[in-house]
């Protein structure tokens, strides 16, 4: 069975971090073909991320629309960073508070 078909089946009966705790970390193929699949994504990444990319069809890594830094978490999608979604920002005269980090 298709690695995508075979999360999309599991997700219609249990919750993600169920499938993850149950299906995935206890069956090391299955975590293995889902490594595997997802081979372009950093080896420290979550498990999470890893399905997020297996069921959108990501094949490589997703890179900001701003700046090509690679996103550091896939479900920001274009931006590897938050301030950049700011409308307006010029990063030429922006000058970060402490708080924003």
């Amino acid at each position: 069975m298709n690695l995508k078909i075979k999360i999309e089946k599991l997700l219609k009966e249990l919750p993600l971090n169920l499938i993850i705790r149950h299906k995935i970390n206890k069956n090391k193929d299955f975590k293995n073909k889902i490594i595997k699949e997802t081979s372009f994504l950093n080896s420290n990444c979550k498990t999470s991320e890893r399905l997020y990319c297996i069921l959108n069809d990501i094949k490589n890594p997703i890179t900001c629309i701003k700046c090509n830094n690679l996103v550091k978490y896939i479900l920001k999608k274009e931006y590897c960073s938050a301030l950049w979604k700011l409308k307006g920002l010029n990063i030429n005269t922006y000058k970060p508070l402490l708080k924003d980090f």
